[in-house]
């Protein structure tokens, strides 16, 4: 909704461990991703100043968790019952990460 109506350029949703498990772009920004200290914990903070110093607006969703590992696969698979995550969890017992 924030990239529709225009209320922000680049769309954030933060993962709990300081990146971000969304990113929604009104447009192609390469520039954004330079330089960034991937898998840290300050992945989110560099990536919204980034695009303010690229002129950009920035919206932030509300924080959610990311899937890492197998916990938070089961997490996911968990909290999306009717999900395809779901689906493949409860089918592959033995198959576990």
């Amino acid at each position: 909704r924030m990239l529709r109506t225009r209320a922000a350029d680049v769309v954030l949703g933060p993962s709990l461990d300081g990146g971000y498990v969304l990113i929604a772009l009104r447009g192609p920004v390469d520039a954004l991703f330079h330089n960034v200290s991937w898998s840290t914990a300050v992945v989110l903070e560099q990536t919204r100043d980034r695009a303010r110093s690229l002129g950009l607006t920035v919206g932030v969703l509300d924080a959610w968790y990311d899937v890492d590992d197998a916990d938070t696969l089961r997490r996911a698979a968990e909290e999306s019952n009717g999900s395809r995550v779901a689906m493949w969890w409860r089918s592959h017992p033995g198959e576990r990460l």
